[in-house]
Formats: structure tokens, sequence, C-alpha cells
């Protein structure tokens, strides 16, 4: 039975179907009017006989108990283990050769989650790892160079903060020139106030103000040249400019007037004393702040 087919109604052994199959035309036979048959009491795979008894079925077919545990329980082909290792041993290498580039990303996304927070400082030193971890990525390095060029300048260090810029420069957009400019005009600000360059420093100023006509420590830096011009020449004309853009810079400060104040109380001692003195000389001078005589 096991070797006989059915077809439609009547069952054929295997020649005798060849035979009915080459001499129907095609299309005569519909889809699954030609099945195989099977003894259920015969193993399909070894021709157990289980006498009266039928075998259990596997994928529809008699399978005897051994052949069933064996069909079962196939082991994995020697080759499908070693693919399998060779295909661990390869994805493994791969994560470990791109970690940098997902620890980079992670660094990335912290960063700018901190700059969002205000976080300046944390956010910046993310945004520096991830550049140095990723060096065939240079235009990473811009914010944090930018940034870092901006802390120099600040702490009169000019000539180090151009070198970082010039470095930076080619891997930065057109959008950055702003930016760029804006860093590089605080240097010259610097240098000029150092020389005592006093329309120099008014110059570079008013461009900052032009680049950033809404930043109160920008307009402040015009108060500031302005008072410079007055303690030099006693001009009142500069005087009066400089009062004027100080009070401009509180309005744009808002809220956030403390942040003017102390710069406010620099100026505002400069046109007392018509004496100029650097930020390092007024803080060892003035601890807690200088005013006027007879002031509360």
């Amino acid at each position: 039975m096991n070797e006989a087919f059915s077809v439609v109604d009547r069952t054929l052994c295997r020649p005798c179907l060849e035979e009915l199959l080459n001499s129907k035309p095609d299309g005569s036979l519909t889809p699954g009017s030609v099945s195989q048959l099977s003894d259920p009491t015969i193993c399909v795979h070894c021709s157990a006989d289980n006498g009266d008894a039928e075998w259990g079925a596997v994928a529809g077919l008699p399978a005897c108990t051994a052949c069933e545990v064996r069909l079962r329980n196939r082991p994995f082909p020697a080759w499908l283990k070693v693919a399998t290792v060779v295909f661990l041993c390869i994805a493994g290498a791969a994560f470990a050769y791109n970690w940098r580039f997902f620890k980079g990303y992670l660094e990335l996304t912290a960063g700018g989650r901190a700059l969002e927070a205000g976080e300046i400082e944390r956010g910046m030193a993310l945004y520096a790892s991830a550049a140095a971890r990723l060096p065939e990525m240079p235009e990473l390095s811009v914010l944090p160079n930018l940034f870092e060029a901006q802390k120099l300048v600040a702490e009169d260090k000019y000539d180090e903060g151009l070198a970082l810029l010039d470095r930076t420069r080619p891997y930065a957009g057109p959008d950055w020139a702003g930016h760029f400019r804006s860093v590089e005009l605080q240097a010259e600000i610097g240098k000029a106030f150092d020389r005592k360059d006093y329309d120099a420093f008014l110059k570079h100023a008013q461009e900052v103000v032009e680049l950033e006509p809404d930043e109160p420590s920008a307009v402040g830096s015009v108060a500031s040249a302005y008072a410079c011009k007055y303690a030099v020449t006693g001009d009142e004309a500069f005087r009066r400019q400089a009062i004027e853009h100080l009070e401009r810079a509180k309005k744009l400060a808002g809220a956030e007037v403390e942040a003017v104040k102390e710069f406010e109380a620099r100026i505002m001692h400069r046109l007392h004393t018509r004496k100029i003195i650097t930020s390092e000389e007024y803080f060892k001078e003035y601890p807690n702040g200088w005013k006027p005589e007879g002031g509360s």
C-alpha cells in the first residue's frame, strides 16, 4: 500500500501511474487528484510492521517509534553549527570595531540634552569626547572647539584661541562664519584694550553688536569702550554714550539683569574715577565690588 497511489477513485502502482500521466493531456488532472497511499501500520521510513496497530504520524505519514524520535530530534548538521559560530564571531568583531561609533552617538545625544538643560560645560565636554573618538568626522569638533576658543579668549589667551579657530575653520560650513567672526572680534577687542588702542576697541565692539544686536554683553562692550575713551579724553559725549549703551544692555538682559551688574560696576568705576584698569586689577582692589563714595 505504501507504494501505491490514489488517482481520483482508482488505486495504481507507480508504473501504472506514470503510464496514466503520460497518456493524459495537460490539464486533464486537477491539482490534488493524485496522492500517495500509506499503510498506517507500516513505517514509511524503515518499513517496520506494527501488525494491526497503527504507528503515530509525522507530517501525515506513519512512522515507527525509532524513526519518530530520530525525526523529531534530528541533530543540527555540523556545517550549520560551524557557520553559526563563524557568524557570531564576525558579528562580535563588527560590534567591537563599531563600538566607538555607537559610543560617540551616545555622547552626542547626551551632549545635546545637556545643552538643552543649560549644562553648557558638561554638554561641550561630551561633544568634545565624541569628536575625539571619531577623528574621521572632524566636523564634530567645530562646536566644542568654538566653545574652547571662546574660553581661551575670555582668559586673555588670544593667540591660542585664534589658533584653535584657524585649525577648526576648514571643517565648519558657511553657517558658522558669524560665530567664528564674533570670537575673533572678542580677541581683537582684548588685544586693543591691552595696547590701549581704544578706538580699535570701540570699532571691534560695534562690529560685535552688528553680529549680535540683542546680546547684552556685546552692547556692554561698546559701553566699556566709550568709558575708556571718556577716561582718556574727558569728553562728555563719550560718557553719555557709555551710559546709554549700559542702559540698553540692562534692558536687553531683562530678567537676567544680575548678569549685567558686574560689568556695570566696572564701567561706572571707570566713568567716576577715569582710571582704566584690567578686570584682574579691579577684582583685586574691589573684591566686594566698587561703589561710589557716599553710595549705598
